[in-house]
Order: structure tokens, then C-alpha cells, then sequence
């Protein structure tokens, strides 16, 4: 199971900016995401309180999506780099790497996107679930 939960605020600058192209790249994200063939969760631009958001979170059989969470993350870095957000992802199929009982997090700050190894639901047995 491909398992992945995120939310980014959208920010112009890392500064404050009086939102002088906001509306304008908010547009250009959601093109974005609207091209993306996402099948098993919930992909979504937003607003609350005048404050734009991206909204991701979904289950898959298998991960097929990581790499588009990825690529969407440094996308939204690269048209807003004053974005900033989190994306935990848990594969049980990462055997590859090691990682079939550890959360990662895809941070989202300054323009850039980088993976970290979660400490707060890792290992995934025994702090979430029983062998």
C-alpha cells in the first residue's frame, strides 16, 4: 500500500508581498494539477481566509504517484518560492530501499523540496501498528 497525506501553502515570496501575482500563479498551479491523472485521492487547490493551499492525500495499491508528488512539489517551489509544506508518504512495498516500515516527509520550503525520515510514526511497526 501507497499511502500519502500533504498540504502546501502557497505563497508568492519568502517574504510578504502585497499579492501581486498570487492570483496569477494560483491559476497556472491549478492548470498544472489539473493535467495530472490523479485516480486515487484527493489533489486540490483551495482557499481559506483568503490564503490559497494545496490539498493531497490518497491511498494506492501501488506507488505509482510518488514520483508525480515529487514533481508536483518542486513545481509549486519553482512558481512559488515562498511555499512551504509537508507531504508524509509510507510505501510497505519500498524494500528496495529499506523504507517498507518508515514514513518519509517531502518538506516544501524556500523554493526547494527535500526528504526527510519521519521520527514521529517510524518505524511504522511497532509505533502505529503490532507485528
Amino acid at each position: 500500500m501507497f499511502e500519502y497525506h500533504g498540504w502546501i501553502t502557497i505563497e508568492e515570496q519568502p517574504y510578504f508581498v502585497e499579492d501581486e501575482k498570487i492570483n496569477e500563479i494560483v491559476r497556472d498551479i491549478k492548470s498544472h494539477v489539473s493535467k495530472l491523472k490523479w485516480c486515487n485521492g484527493v489533489l486540490d487547490v483551495l482557499v481559506a481566509n483568503g490564503n490559497y493551499y494545496l490539498l493531497i492525500t490518497g491511498y494506492e495499491n501501488r506507488n505509482i504517484s510518488e514520483p508525480n508528488i515529487l514533481d508536483l512539489l518542486n513545481y509549486i517551489a519553482k512558481a512559488a518560492p515562498g511555499s512551504y509544506g509537508l507531504c508524509h508518504i509510507f510505501d510497505n512495498e519500498d524494500f528496495k530501499n529499506g523504507r517498507e516500515n518508515q514514513f518519509r516527509v517531502l518538506v516544501l520550503k524556500r523554493g526547494t523540496v527535500v526528504e526527510h525520515d519521519d521520527t514521529f510514526l517510524s518505524p511504522f511497526v511497532p509505533e502505529v501498528e503490532d507485528e
